[in-house]
């Protein structure tokens, strides 16, 4: 990439870290990337208070988070986005997070520069901390732009995933979806940390496998992480060193691999939990292959699938129902409502303990299963003979797949 010397590099060479000011280090290099996502300072650090964990605290986050003057932000601003647009593929775009005391600064940058804005992306957070003053709104959004390098490129956008996330409707651009959790916090923490989710989402809307992903404000290398977790190569610029010891600690992590899947499983949930609709669109059917697991899937109203085929098949997270059936024996089909997008990863001995409602059942395909659970089976269908041919053809071989529509499996319910 340059000579440039990095703060740390992976093994696989998939995440690279760099201490300095984005703008000096980026001149140095000679390489462009498919994709930034940048987090800059909002310049909020004004003395103000906020709620966390129930307590007011301070909201100034560092003297790298406060600017003298409105012309002290747009300049500011002017230097880093020129920066990128300059290492920025012409088909690449730029995702720029921020809310109110910065994010119309970017917007005027980006138009000064030529950039053409796509999207303005309302990030509402599920869980936002309660106004203290009473005397305005609670702030519960953030807000992200998305842009291309200039009005004629070409971009990249991947529709279909991005409907398929939205439960097969068009993605919008209000995402609700929580703030940081616990988890992601397990190396230290960032003042102005983003979640897992959040960045999965931007990055598999506008980048495809082995793309290169910058983020020259790193923070806790939140991108890093996602690009990481989706195959994607990453670099990330600080000037804190401290906190790219964090982005560090996170990436190593990754290293074991039951801590990785445990992260992906996470993330996908989060990415995907937000693209549900009220009226049931997709159901997923699943056969069951022994007696002896059937009679377990009843006895415990949990369809088991392998980690493997979750993260081969990302949609099977936006489902609202399953239809199991033993076998080729369409009689014993049920059609049961899912209750909850959040599966849990058990480990061998959690699902075995589980399995004691069958004497019988003793999982031991994988080391890991994702639990589905089910509410009870719907009642108007539970017990109706089940015509497989009306919804299945040449795909009912195999152990899992989709019907697009709900009432397609409805009519299958039908008594000629």
């Amino acid at each position: 990439m340059s000579s440039t010397s990095a703060y740390y590099k992976s093994g696989n060479r998939d995440f690279t870290l760099v201490e300095g000011d984005c703008v000096s280090v980026l001149e140095a290099f000679d390489f462009k990337f498919d994709m930034i996502f940048a987090d800059p300072p909002y310049f909020l650090s004004n003395g103000g208070i906020s709620i966390s964990s129930g307590k007011i605290v301070c909201v100034d986050k560092g003297q790298w988070d406060k600017a003298p003057t409105p012309e002290f932000i747009n300049e500011f601003n002017h230097k880093w986005l020129s920066a990128c647009k300059d290492k920025l593929n012409d088909n690449g775009t730029i995702w720029i997070s921020g809310t109110q005391h910065n994010i119309f600064s970017v917007a005027n940058q980006l138009s000064e520069l030529g950039f053409k804005i796509l999207n303005v992306v309302t990030w509402n957070k599920t869980d936002p901390p309660e106004n203290i003053s009473h005397r305005v709104l609670t702030h519960s959004a953030e807000y992200i732009i998305w842009a291309k390098k200039s009005k004629r490129a070409y971009h990249k956008y991947n529709y279909d995933l991005m409907c398929q996330i939205n439960g097969g409707k068009q993605m919008t651009d209000v995402w609700r979806m929580p703030a940081v959790a616990k988890w992601e916090k397990s190396c230290g923490k960032h003042p102005t940390q983003k979640p897992l989710g959040l960045l999965a989402r931007i990055i598999m809307a506008s980048t495809k496998e082995g793309d290169w992903i910058l983020d020259p404000f790193n923070g806790s290398g939140t991108t890093g992480i996602a690009s990481s977790l989706f195959g994607r190569k990453y670099l990330g610029i600080d000037k804190e060193s401290s906190f790219l010891e964090i982005s560090k600690k996170r990436r190593e992590e990754l290293e074991d691999e039951e801590v990785r899947l445990a992260y992906k499983e996470k993330v996908l949930v989060d990415c995907h939990g937000a693209g549900q609709t009220e009226n049931p669109r997709h159901v997923l059917v699943g056969r069951i292959g022994t007696e002896e697991q059937w009679e377990w899937f009843e006895k415990s109203n949990t369809y088991i699938l392998p980690v493997s085929k979750i993260i081969s098949m990302p949609k099977l997270l936006g489902t609202e129902y399953v239809l199991a059936f033993l076998g080729k024996n369409s009689k014993q089909a049920r059609l049961c409502k899912i209750s909850t997008l959040k599966p849990q990863l058990k480990t061998r001995e959690q699902i075995a303990r589980m399995a004691s409602h069958s004497s019988n059942y003793k999982p031991s395909r994988d080391s890991a299963y994702w639990l589905i659970h089910l509410e009870k089976p719907l009642a108007e269908y539970d017990g109706k003979p089940f015509n497989k041919s009306r919804v299945l053809s040449v795909q009912e071989e195999r152990g899992a797949y989709w019907i697009r529509n709900f009432e397609d499996v409805i009519k299958a319910f039908e008594v000629d």
